[in-house]
């Protein structure tokens, strides 16, 4: 296989703070009370959960750390749907740098619910300026083995966002069809 032309994780690998590992169990409590089928240890928080649409960008930079997360985004989104204020969202995303995130997340949604309404909504985050791939995951480009699962199993819609991720399109619908209800919630 050629070499590929990579760039940098988003959310380079580090140790985290104990703040900033509380931040996180706070963010993961908060999306499972708007619906996120993760599982959460029980985190207190002085703090009152951010507005919606700042709580689903925090959720989206978590994403690159938490692949539960990751895999509950589109259940997020679309259990949500109603309520967020879709141009509030895009702008949150993109001052958390996430922008590409919340579109590949979108698109996700779009596919596994076929609503083209949220395929429109990811077409307005799409930047051209960055032609290289990224792989989604913090850490996923530390091993061979890592960049060669990440190139195999990386979904059609993460690609068009230029991510490379190490979770196929099946991973995302399982979950989405055991936590999606015939009332469309």
């Amino acid at each position: 296989m050629a070499a590929a032309n990579f760039s940098p994780c988003p959310a380079p690998r580090r140790r985290r703070s104990p703040g900033r590992a509380a931040h996180a169990a706070a963010v993961r409590n908060w999306l499972r009370g708007i619906g996120a089928p993760i599982v959460v240890q029980a985190a207190r928080t002085d703090q009152p959960a951010p507005p919606l649409e700042e709580l689903v960008a925090a959720g989206l930079r978590l994403t690159h750390t938490d692949a539960s997360v990751a895999r509950a985004m589109p259940i997020v989104l679309w259990r949500n749907r109603a309520r967020l204020r879709f141009d509030e969202l895009a702008r949150a995303a993109r001052q958390e740098g996430e922008g590409a995130t919340l579109g590949l997340f979108l698109d996700l949604t779009s596919q596994l619910t076929n609503e083209r309404d949220l395929a429109e909504l990811a077409r307005t985050l799409e930047d051209t300026r960055s032609p290289s791939r990224t792989f989604f995951f913090a850490g996923a480009a530390d091993t061979a083995a890592g960049r060669e699962l990440a190139e195999i199993r990386t979904p059609a819609a993460a690609r068009r966002w230029r991510f490379l991720m190490n979770m196929p399109f099946e991973s995302f619908e399982t979950l989405f069809r055991k936590h999606s209800s015939p009332d469309g919630r």
